[in-house]
């Protein structure tokens, strides 16, 4: 791989990174009841509204609206690691990869991004308790409330 094309796979890769991170933290903030008035949720729910709500209008026709799932955001991000995949192979594989296999990747990456998510959720939480323990900031409270009901069950068995 040369130089130009390593530098592209960067951007690229980097750039769908930030677009299916931030999708993640809207899935978060719903599945989590985080508060709708913070500036955090505000933001990610305005950085994401002009993807999601056509998805959530003209495809799921207002279904999933209610509960814990936002399934507009959930398809926008399975579109999202497709599209990721699809570009990546186009770009610098000879042949591409069949549309099989773009959709198992697409799949594999859904499941294991939250797990990426939660594991450095906790590295933060842990850090935080070892820097400041009573540190009140609505940073904190995210990350608590994300880690939370996983610790909540270690500690129930441990």
């Amino acid at each position: 791989m040369g130089g130009l094309s390593a530098v592209s796979y960067f951007l690229i890769t980097t750039l769908f990174s930030l677009i299916i991170f931030v999708l993640w933290a809207r899935i978060f903030i719903r599945y989590f009841s985080i508060g709708p008035f913070s500036s955090f949720s505000q933001s990610i729910t305005q950085l994401t509204n002009p993807l999601v709500t056509p998805i959530q209008q003209y495809v799921l026709r207002g279904k999933g609206k209610k509960g814990p799932y936002d399934l507009a955001c959930l398809l926008l991000l399975f579109c999202c690691e497709l599209f990721r995949f699809f570009i990546l192979s186009a770009l610098f594989l000879v042949h591409g990869l069949p549309l099989f296999y773009l959709l198992l990747f697409a799949l594999v990456k859904m499941m294991v991004e939250p797990c990426n998510i939660l594991f450095f959720a906790i590295i933060i939480r842990v850090l935080i308790s070892w820097v400041n323990p009573n540190w009140q900031h609505y940073f904190a409270t995210v990350v608590f409330a994300i880690t939370e009901p996983l610790l909540k069950r270690i500690r129930r068995t441990l």
